[in-house]
């Protein structure tokens, strides 16, 4: 990061001093608040890290589950590269497939750890039929930029009468994620949707955990939990 010229010398002035010191902030949280770009470089980011470090980057459709980037920020993806696609992303949800050929992320920050890159990245990925996820994963890279593994964070997707997302933590040796799913809509009949939920709410189902080492991501724990599905009972993934 560039360093800032200011004036800050010994003196008296408590508002020269605060002017400083105001400048300084403005410049150390520049990339946190320019769509994790500071003076048109990747914003460096500082462990741990968890979802609201994202939350800034995308908005929800109106009336449905769809979430996408931010206009200021989908005009700053770049394509997979052909290297990058050919990662298999740990925990991908049952109805994505690969990444496709022309699919586009953002790079929200980066940090380095142990003399290896990761890149945090969002995108839009296709799932089968009409399912469409937001997709925060982390990307790790060895030398001359070359990807080494993948891992989603968050996908942000609905199917039918449920919503699902994750909770995350990415700290210096280890990832925590927890999934969640919020069903909107009864389930009655065998399977058939039916009457909206008044008030839904988000229940955890799965647990993962992973450890970060030389770059690979190396699942650790996974844990499924029961939980209730309105109008039809007690289930498991």
């Amino acid at each position: 990061m560039a360093m800032l010229s200011t004036n800050c010398g010994n003196t008296a002035s408590g508002s020269i001093l605060l002017s400083c010191l105001a400048g300084l902030i403005a410049l150390g949280t520049a990339c946190l608040f320019s769509g994790g770009r500071a003076l048109g470089e990747p914003c460096e980011l500082s462990l741990p890290i968890e979802n609201d470090r994202v939350d800034r980057y995308f908005v929800k459709a109106d009336d449905v589950y769809d979430f996408s980037l931010l206009p200021e920020y989908g005009e700053k993806t770049r394509k997979f590269s052909g290297e990058e696609r050919k990662i298999k992303s740990r925990g991908f949800g049952p109805y994505f497939s690969e990444i496709g050929e022309d699919a586009r992320y953002y790079e929200a920050g980066r940090f380095r750890l142990d003399g290896l890159l990761y890149r945090l990245i969002i995108y839009r990925h296709e799932g089968f039929g009409d399912v469409t996820a937001l997709t925060f994963q982390l990307n790790s890279y060895g030398n001359a930029d070359a990807p080494i593994d993948a891992v989603v964070l968050d996908s942000l997707w609905a199917f039918e009468e449920a919503e699902f997302s994750r909770w995350f933590r990415v700290s210096r040796n280890a990832i925590e994620i927890v999934h969640y799913v919020t069903f909107i809509a009864e389930i009655v009949d065998g399977g058939d949707i039916g009457d909206p939920i008044e008030k839904p709410y988000a229940q955890p189902y799965r647990t993962e955990r992973y450890r970060i080492d030389k770059g690979r991501f190396e699942l650790l724990l996974e844990v499924d939990f029961p939980f209730n599905v309105p109008g039809y009972g007690i289930k498991m993934f």
